[in-house]
């Protein structure tokens, strides 16, 4: 795919450089694999832009993780629909296939909703291996429009300036 990002010449103040920048980011890396599409390009910085390479950029470390092959074969990647999801364009999920059994699945949430109404609560039934074991590892930050303290897996990638 040739090259795009959240907006076009330099992106948007308060669009490209957030949280819901790196959330489209993820959500459309993982589009692109169920689509079949082995590069995209992407635009994640540049002299008198927008885009934050720090909020842009957990997307890259979030798809190759979810991505990952533990086997000699490609993992396959399908979008799920589950009930009690908002709605498929707010709460997007992807399963990811390895040897015809789910291995890893991944979950958005776009909603803004600071009441907790909009959170997600979702059950999943996935045969876990041998030993059984579930890693959950979260990107967050306070809102889809903060630039600051966004987390991936834990590691904050941009502290509030003070």
């Amino acid at each position: 795919m040739f090259e795009t990002n959240t907006a076009s010449c330099g992106g948007f103040a308060g669009v490209s450089d957030t949280y819901g920048a790196a959330l489209w980011a993820t959500d459309y890396g993982l589009q692109m694999a169920y689509a079949n599409f082995t590069h995209a390009m992407l635009h994640i910085g540049g002299q008198n832009v927008f885009y934050n390479v720090c909020c842009s950029s957990p997307f890259v470390l979030i798809v190759l993780d979810t991505l990952k092959s533990h086997s000699l074969r490609l993992p396959r990647i399908s979008p799920l629909s589950i009930s009690g999801l908002l709605a498929p364009y707010t709460t997007p999920a992807y399963a990811i296939y390895e040897n015809g059994a789910i291995s890893r699945v991944a979950l958005f949430n776009y909603v803004n909703d600071p009441s907790g109404n909009g959170d997600l609560q979702v059950t999943l039934n996935i045969p876990i291996g041998n030993p059984p074991s579930v890693t959950v590892k979260y990107l967050v930050g306070p809102s889809v429009s903060s630039k600051y303290n966004i987390a991936w897996a834990g590691q904050v990638c941009l502290q509030s300036p003070l």
